[in-house]
């Protein structure tokens, strides 16, 4: 009976250290892994692109302030308003420029009836406009 017994108690040590020993190496493989993949730097995919500021610069030569608006399909959105004899940078969204497209320009001086709208122009992001508005509306 003891010789039995001695050799099932053997037989398990020599079971287990074998049987820890591959767990060890598993658990050791999955530890690594998962610190490989945690450690690693984002690739450029995911980062977003800076964002480019498209501007206009509203250069007022008349006496009147101006109330500036973007058109965009026939839909105006106020910019600000331009003091007389003053220059001023506005930023456009890029809501409103979208990937591109014809926008117009409206210039409606404070306390006159006479307003002036621009001609069609192509705006791309990043786009500078510089819009002159004479000492003269019409």
């Amino acid at each position: 009976m003891g010789l039995s017994r001695w050799t099932r108690h053997r037989h398990r040590l020599d079971r287990y250290p074998a049987d820890g020993a591959r767990q060890h190496w598993v658990v050791a493989a999955v530890m690594l892994a998962y610190l490989t993949t945690a450690c690693g730097t984002r690739h450029a995919a995911t980062e977003t692109p800076p964002a480019t500021e498209t501007t206009l610069r509203v250069e007022n030569q008349a006496f009147l302030d101006m109330n500036v608006y973007v058109v965009r399909s026939g839909q105006r959105v106020r910019l600000g308003t331009v003091s007389g004899n003053s220059t001023r940078v506005f930023t456009l969204s890029q809501a409103l420029i979208g990937l591109g497209g014809e926008l117009q320009f409206l210039a409606d001086p404070v306390g006159s009836p006479r307003a002036a709208l621009s001609e069609s122009i192509v705006v791309t992001p990043g786009d500078t406009v510089t819009l002159v508005i004479p000492p003269t509306v019409r």
